[in-house]
């Protein structure tokens, strides 16, 4: 999965079943949604494990949006594949 936009869908299913929402829009704040650093601790747990990307807690608060987080998994990938 490379692609921008399935990878901000897989995002945006993450954010939705972390934080039991049905919806969750691209540039919605993770932390306005009720979602706090625990939750943040589950979602890049499960970036990792189903993305295969490792996104640091620090950089997710920096980006907490689906837009933001998708950016950082591409970006990761990015710098995987170049090592």
């Amino acid at each position: 999965m490379s692609n921008v936009e399935d990878v901000q869908e897989s995002v945006r299913e993450m954010f939705a079943g972390v934080l039991n929402l049905e919806k969750v829009d691209l540039d919605d704040d993770f932390f306005a949604l009720g979602g706090h650093s625990l939750t943040a601790g589950r979602l890049t747990g499960r970036v990792k494990r189903e993305l295969g990307v490792r996104v640091a807690l620090s950089d997710f608060f920096s980006e907490p949006t689906v837009r933001g987080l998708s950016e950082l998994v591409l970006a990761a990938r990015q710098v995987r594949s170049t090592s």
